[in-house]
This record gives structure tokens, C-alpha cells and sequence, in this order.
């Protein structure tokens, strides 16, 4: 994910929703200990990590199998629209992200 451009400007302002910016080495390693934890900010990364993943991976098969192609800012909404319709509204990250 880290070495297209096209999921870099999807990611990039959905991780800075979640105080995160993209690794520079390797990702899963990375995903794995971003997310730890039980704490809200936690459970945002999370479902950050997930919904960029999704809303990337479905980019790319309407792209390839509908011959459509969203610019990244349009892929970047849909992500936002349907994470905070998921989330609720019940998440509240506070100043550091903390409970």
C-alpha cells in the first residue's frame, strides 16, 4: 500500500484523522502495533486501518472489472462518509485520544 501513489493520497488524510502518518518500512508490522490497545483512539485506528483497506480494494475492482476510476479525493469521502455513519458519532478521541 505504501508504494502507490494512489493509495498514498487515499491514506494520508485518513490516517491524519487518526493521528498517524504512513510508515516508511514495513506496514503490517506497523498496522499491528498502531492498533493495539482498547483505548478510542485505538478503536478509530482500527477501524481507520480497515476502511482504508476496504475502500482501497474497491477503488481498485471498479477500476479494473467497471472500467471506472474515482479520483482519490472522491475514494477519500466515501471513506469518511461511511466510517463516521459506522462509528456514530460515539467516538470521542478527546485531546491526546485517551479515556
Amino acid at each position: 500500500m505504501t508504494e502507490c501513489t494512489y493509495s498514498k493520497q487515499v491514506a494520508r488524510p485518513i490516517l491524519g484523522e487518526v493521528k498517524l502518518s504512513l510508515p516508511r518500512g514495513e506496514w503490517r508490522l506497523w498496522m499491528v502495533k498502531v492498533a493495539r490497545g482498547k483505548s478510542p483512539l485505538a478503536k478509530a485506528r482500527r477501524w481507520a486501518l480497515a476502511a482504508l483497506a476496504y475502500g482501497v480494494w474497491q477503488e481498485r475492482n471498479a477500476s479494473i472489472f467497471r472500467g471506472e476510476a474515482k479520483p482519490p479525493k472522491g475514494v477519500v469521502k466515501r471513506i469518511m462518509a461511511y466510517s463516521s455513519h459506522a462509528i456514530g458519532g460515539q467516538l470521542d478521541l478527546g485531546e491526546d485520544g485517551v479515556d
